[in-house]
């Protein structure tokens, strides 16, 4: 069995292995920013709000 790396086999599994959880970071952030900058008063966005501020303090963003 051959070990696929950067530097031997094909590129783009090993790639998409690496980037994934990189991206699945980028979107979170972005979600958490476009909750962000809802009024806190706004009551559909109120529990989503409250879930993300507490994920913010437990990951210490």
């Amino acid at each position: 069995m051959t070990k696929h790396t950067f530097l031997k086999g094909p590129i783009l599994p090993a790639l998409i292995k690496f980037s994934f959880p990189i991206l699945l970071a980028l979107v979170i952030q972005a979600l958490y920013g476009a909750v962000d900058l809802w009024p806190s008063e706004h009551s559909a966005v109120k529990p989503m709000y409250r879930l993300l501020q507490r994920a913010a303090r437990q990951c210490r963003l």
